[in-house]
């Protein structure tokens, strides 16, 4: 009704102008040669002069703009009518005819928005070489129906990029996002794509895709991405393995990877070994320069595994794929382990599991007795605290690389109490748990049945360990240290009440140097053992198997039943080997005895010690310069001031060998010492050796060096070479070598006298 009141006013409102319109308009004329509407008005009018009939057509209007009349004659007001413009400036074309005159006048319409635009969401995207269907985004407020019209195409310094092809528009349409609404409020978030080629020229190329839409008020509005595309074929890295809590959530892993412009492609696939524990993995996405997804609570009572595998396969087939995949493990526990008892194999495996997040403050309590089922335990550093309670752990296997043991280390002031390793008893070992360096690449190969390597004051007491201890057959290089409790101390530390019960062995291989003990294998720094004893063999050969080979050290091989070399102060009370001590290396220089194997750098006190273990040495070939020490308590002792007191020796020491060897030295306490301190001690033991070509064999000691050892009190027990040991002929054999003065006294001071 509206409209129609206009048109009739604009009529009369022609009508009343009688000069205007009183000409005689022969040739048609309008008065506009181009008309320029506002978006927000809805009709308009043109006028025609012209004394006959006229016509009117509209072209190209999109239905947008229709006329109120298409035909007249005379001069007229010749009406527009046309909805609101909500999109970008619009056109159409009017054609008036009259006679043969024809007029045509461009209609546009302005935009019925502001700043209308189109923004990519990034300014480059890099690929790597290979084939691909990449796919670009951009934000626009403009409406879709205009970009029928847009030009996409991909140049180069002005020419066409011929790598990339196929580019289109595509249909999808999404949201904007959310950082962008603002920018983009009533917009939406289009694509385009194209096919990138493989990049065969060895070289760095880019080029410039650009979307350029142009409105019918002849506006530009274009925006354009850079693409790169480099020589070096694709790639994606992952950590092998996350290791995730109870409770789950969202896990974050660091992804490494040049198919960043392609994340939408990656296949991402989760597999689970267990059918029992299954789909608690969920919303696996690649974000930014991470994989992340969710775990559901573990509230199945064991350990679930998942693996995640990454692979993306371009255009051609190539496959990239993440290798190795990722394995998720997630274990029994939440909060952090500061204090926690477990009761179960699961929880002690999910324990081990779970060393990412083991801590110095841990505390760490056995709440009963534990069967692992022949699992394999890794060993791992230890920091914090684990008290067995008097508990067993039984029937494992530890296997490795390097440093082995049920603890790998303890350091940083870590302390191991009451706890049984290798038996459901306590009484007798299980038959199946062992501790087995099977391999090294490492220049040290450490094996203990507590731990390869105890340091940093860390303290150890009330540890029984029945699980053998045995080398694999050929390893060859620097150090082998093997312990029944701990092969390594390099720092100085406390072992009270350990006890070791299991078989050591080490099979053929040739090292540098190597160290066997009961208890320890080596250490070079000052500790303290107190009520600690062997019962097992310690054999420096194969037991592992019923063929072997003999071990060979360049240097030298030390084998005792409490410390196979000590190159510090030790301190030992109360400490005691039952286990039979053998060595058959092939080693240079080589140390086997009952307590300690080789004392060096300081001096080492023995306080109520007692081997029962029989000491022998049966080396199988001979060398121009083979040297070996074997006795009942200490192989060789360089350090001046050595003491024994209180101590006894019931273990025969016999050196085996069936032919001449260069320099040997036996003794019922020494085989080799300088200037050692004997009080209150008995020995009652049977000296032998076979043919030799140098050495001494005494009764206490093979030969002590240094003027100034006093062995003390007065008796005499035991036998040396069958002979029995008195009064009458002690005088040559309690000290088989002794440099220096000798008195024939037996009361006198400083006399050397063996106590009953």
């Amino acid at each position: 009704m509206k409209k129609t009141a206009i048109f009739l006013i604009c009529i009369l409102a022609l009508c009343s102008c009688e000069k205007r319109f009183s000409e005689d308009w022969q040739e048609l004329r309008l008065d506009f040669e181009s008309l320029v509407l506002p978006s927000d008005k809805d009709e308009s009018s043109i006028n025609i002069y012209y004394n006959g009939a006229w016509t009117a057509e509209l072209t190209d209007n999109n239905g947008w703009i229709r006329l109120a009349k298409t035909s007249g004659k005379g001069v007229e007001a010749l009406g527009l009518l046309f909805s609101m413009n909500s999109g970008l400036s619009r056109a159409a074309t009017l054609t008036i005819k009259g006679g043969e005159t024809k007029k045509v006048i461009r209609v546009v319409q302005r935009a019925g928005f502001a700043n209308p635009r189109l923004e990519f969401s990034q300014r480059y995207r890099s690929y790597p070489n290979g084939a691909y269907k990449v796919t670009l985004s951009f934000d626009t407020n403009i409406p879709s129906e205009f970009f029928s019209a847009a030009v996409i195409s991909a140049k180069k310094d002005g020419y066409a990029a011929d790598w990339i092809s196929d580019i289109a528009l595509e249909q999808k349409e999404d949201p904007v996002p959310e950082e962008k609404q603002s920018q983009f409020p009533t917009g939406a978030r289009r694509y385009v794509s194209a096919i990138v080629q493989s990049n065969d020229g060895g070289t760095l190329r880019e080029a410039v895709l650009s979307v350029i839409l142009q409105d019918a008020a002849n506006v530009v509005y274009k925006d354009s991405i850079t693409i790169i595309q480099n020589p070096g074929a694709a790639y994606l890295t992952i950590q092998q393995t996350d290791v995730a809590k109870k409770s789950g959530g969202e896990r974050i892993i660091p992804l490494s990877t040049n198919l960043t412009a392609l994340y939408d492609d990656i296949d991402l696939s989760v597999s689970y070994p267990d059918p029992q524990a299954v789909d608690f993995v969920s919303n696996v996405k690649i974000e930014g320069s991470s994989l992340k997804y969710e775990l559901s609570e573990n509230t199945s009572g064991v350990v679930r595994y998942a693996t995640l595998d990454l692979s993306y396969t371009d255009l051609d087939g190539v496959v990239t794929q993440a290798s190795p995949a990722l394995s998720i493990e997630q274990t029994l526990f939440d909060d952090s382990f500061d204090d926690i008892e477990l009761t179960t194999a699961n929880e002690l495996m999910a324990w081990n599991g779970a060393y990412n997040d083991w801590a110095s403050t841990d505390h760490i309590r056995l709440g009963a007795d534990i069967d692992l089922q022949g699992q394999e335990w890794t060993a791992r550093d230890f920091e914090g605290s684990f008290d067995g309670q008097g508990h067993k752990v039984y029937n494992y296997t530890v296997s490795g690389d390097g440093a082995v043991g049920f603890f790998s280390s303890l350091s940083g002031g870590a302390s191991v109490s009451n706890l049984i390793l290798g038996s459901s008893d306590g009484l007798t070992y299980d038959g199946v748990s062992v501790v087995t360096l099977s391999a090294s690449s490492s220049a040290q190969k450490r094996a203990g049945g507590l731990a390869a390597e105890i340091k940093d004051q860390a303290v150890v007491s009330n540890v029984t360990n029945f699980a053998p201890i045995c080398f694999a057959e050929g390893l060859t290089g620097g150090a082998a240290e093997v312990g029944g409790i701990v092969a390594y101390v390099p720092s100085a530390v406390s072992l009270s009440n350990c006890i070791n019960n299991g078989d050591i062995s080490l099979s053929g291989g040739s090292f540098v140097s190597i160290y066997v003990g009961g208890i320890v294998g080596n250490t070079t720094a000052a500790m303290t053992l107190g009520d600690c004893s062997n019962t097992g063999n310690v054999v420096n050969a194969s037991t592992c198997s019923v063929a072997y080979t003999n071990n060979t050290a360049s240097g030298a091989s030390m084998t005792a039943g409490i410390i196979g070399s000590c190159s510090a102060a030790a301190t030992l009370n109360k400490c005691e080997n039952a286990g039979n001590i053998e060595s058959n290396s092939n080693s240079v220089y080589m140390t086997v005895s009952g307590i300690i194997g080789f004392n060096k750098t300081a001096a080492a006190t023995m306080t109520s010690c007692v081997n029962r273990g029989n000491i022998s040495c049966a080396p199988v070939t001979s060398g121009s310069n083979q040297l070996i020490r074997i006795a009942g308590f200490v192989g060789h002792s360089l350090i001046a001031g050595t003491k024994m007191d209180g101590c006894e020796n019931y273990g025969d020491v016999t050196l085996n060998n069936s032919q001449s060897i260069y320099r040997n030295w036996l003794g019922g306490a020494f085989g080799y010492c300088k200037a050692v301190i004997v009080s209150n001690c008995k020995f009652n033991a049977v000296l032998s050796r076979g043919p030799v070509a140098g050495g001494k064999i005494g009764a206490i000691v093979g030969q002590d060096d240094t003027t100034g050892g006093l062995i003390s009190n007065s008796g005499i027990a035991g036998q040396v070479g069958g002979t029995a040991l008195t009064s009458e002929n002690f005088l040559s054999l309690i000290v088989g070598l002794k440099n220096g003065s000798y008195t024939t006294n037996p009361g006198s001071a400083g006399n050397y006298f063996l106590s009953e």
